[in-house]
C-alpha cells in the first residue's frame, strides 16, 4: 500500500512539474510576442520621423531593414501561436464535435519508403569551358502504407469537467479546449497481433532495396489539438480567425489575445481509444466493465452522457481468428506494455498511471483494503471473459474492471 501511494505521489508531482514548464514556455513565448511587437512600433516610429526630418532624434538611426526584420519576426510569432491556431478551429457547439471525435475510428498506421543512392556525372559549362561534376542523389523505388486491422474500439476518455470558477464557467463564451490523444491496445493479444503485423510489414519490405525507412503513425479522424468551442447560447462575432489577422498586420495581436481570452476558458483533455483485433467491445458481457470510462460531459450549464455506441465501433464485416493457445501464452508477455487506467471517483476524472506492472500492482492483493473514495477500475486478465465467438475458448482479454470492495 506504502509503495502505491508513492507512486500516487510521484504522478502528482510529475503532473506539477508538467504543468509547470507549459506555463513557463507559454510566458517566455508571450514575452517574445511582446517584444516583437514593440520593437516594431518603435522602428516604424523612428523611421517615419526620421524621413519627416526631425532632426533632434538624429543620433538614432534606425535603418529601414530593422523595421522589416522585427515585422517578419513579429508575424512569425503570431501566425505560430496556440492563439492563431485555435480561432482557425472554431467550433459552434462542444457535444457535436466530442461526439464527432469520440466516434471517430482510431487508425495505426505503418509507412516504408525504400531506395537506393546512386552517383550521377553531368557535365556543367560555364566560363572556364565545360567539366564533369557528380552528384549523389537519394532514388525512392518502392513506398507502401498499411493500416493494422482491428475488430473493435472503445472510446476510453471519460468525464469531460470544467474546473474554473463557477463565475467564470457562466460569463464564458468559448473554451479554448486543447486536446490530447492516445491509442492504446484492450488486451494482450491485441498487442500481440500488433507486433506480428508490425513485423511483416517490416520482413516484406526490407530486402526490396538497399536502405529502407519505417514509421509509425496513430491518427484519429478529425483531432485537432487546438479547439475553439462555443458553449453557452450567446454569440461573438468579433472573436474569429480573419479578425485576428487584422490585428496582427496592425502589430496589434496581443491586446487581441486578451480580448479573446476574456471571453474564453481553457481546458485540457485526452482522447483515448483502445481497440481489440479478437474481441466485440461492443459485447454485453463487456458493457458493465467499459462504463465507468464513457465519455460524458459535465458543465454547469450543459451535461450530456454518451452511449456505449456513441463511443465505440465493431467491423461486423471482419471475422477475427480465435487465438490459439500459442497465442495466448505468448501475448502473456506483453501484458506490461497495455496500459493501466484508473478513475478518481471523487472527480470522475481518468488519471495517467504507469503501465501495468504486477510487482506494484498486484490485483490480487493491493486494494481490498483501501477505502471507497481510491477504488480503482484496473485493466485485468480473465476477468468477466467472454469470448463472442466460442465460450468454450480458453483467451485471454483485459478490460477495465469495477472493483466490489
Amino acid at each position: 500500500m506504502e509503495e502505491n501511494l508513492n507512486d500516487e505521489r510521484n504522478i502528482q508531482i510529475n503532473k506539477l512539474i508538467k504543468e509547470k514548464k507549459k506555463r513557463s514556455g507559454s510566458c517566455i513565448y508571450s514575452f517574445f510576442c511582446w517584444t516583437f511587437q514593440i520593437l516594431t512600433w518603435i522602428s516604424l516610429i523612428l523611421v517615419y520621423l526620421e524621413n519627416k526630418g526631425i532632426y533632434y532624434l538624429s543620433f538614432i538611426k534606425i535603418p529601414p531593414i530593422f523595421f522589416l526584420v522585427s515585422y517578419i519576426i513579429y508575424l512569425i510569432l503570431e501566425f505560430c501561436s496556440s492563439t492563431c491556431r485555435y480561432l482557425f478551429n472554431k467550433h459552434e457547439n462542444l457535444y457535436s464535435k466530442l461526439r464527432k471525435i469520440f466516434s471517430s475510428l482510431p487508425e495505426i498506421i505503418f509507412k516504408c519508403e525504400c531506395y537506393h543512392y546512386e552517383t550521377r556525372t553531368y557535365i556543367v559549362r560555364d566560363s572556364n569551358g565545360s567539366h564533369e561534376e557528380t552528384e549523389t542523389v537519394k532514388v525512392v523505388t518502392h513506398t507502401e502504407t498499411y493500416s493494422l486491422p482491428y475488430y473493435s474500439f472503445q472510446d476510453v476518455s471519460g468525464l469531460f469537467i470544467l474546473s474554473q470558477e463557477l463565475e467564470k464557467i457562466k460569463n464564458a463564451i468559448f473554451i479554448k479546449l486543447e486536446l490530447d490523444k492516445e491509442i492504446n491496445f484492450a488486451d494482450n493479444i491485441s498487442y500481440y497481433d500488433y507486433l506480428r503485423e508490425k513485423h511483416d510489414f517490416y520482413d516484406r519490405n526490407v530486402n526490396r532495396d538497399e536502405f529502407m525507412d519505417m514509421w509509425e503513425k496513430r491518427k484519429i479522424k478529425g483531432y485537432k489539438k487546438y479547439n475553439l468551442v462555443r458553449i453557452g447560447d450567446k454569440k461573438k462575432c468579433t472573436v474569429g480567425g480573419f479578425i485576428y489577422i487584422i490585428f496582427v498586420l496592425i502589430t496589434l495581436a496581443q491586446f487581441y489575445k486578451y480580448y479573446v481570452n476574456y471571453f474564453s476558458i481553457y481546458k485540457y483533455y485526452k482522447i483515448r481509444k483502445i481497440i481489440s483485433t479478437r474481441y466485440d467491445l461492443q459485447d454485453i458481457k463487456f458493457r458493465d466493465t467499459l462504463f465507468p470510462l464513457i465519455p460524458k460531459v459535465n458543465i454547469i450549464i450543459q451535461k450530456y452522457d454518451f452511449k456505449l455506441f456513441d463511443t465505440s465501433f465493431c467491423f461486423r464485416q471482419y471475422n477475427p481468428v480465435i487465438p490459439t493457445q500459442n497465442e495466448i501464452n505468448k501475448a502473456k508477455n506483453y501484458e506490461n506494455e497495455v496500459p493501466l487506467y484508473k478513475v478518481n471517483l471523487q472527480t470522475g476524472i481518468i488519471e495517467d498511471i504507469p503501465y501495468f506492472n504486477k510487482k506494484k500492482y498486484d490485483r490480487d492483493t493491493t486494494y481490498k483494503n483501501i477505502d471507497a473514495s481510491s477504488k480503482r477500475y484496473l485493466i485485468h486478465n480473465n476477468d468477466n471473459y467472454y469470448n463472442p465467438i466460442t465460450d468454450n475458448d480458453k483467451g485471454e482479454i483485459q478490460l477495465i474492471q469495477n472493483e466490489n470492495i
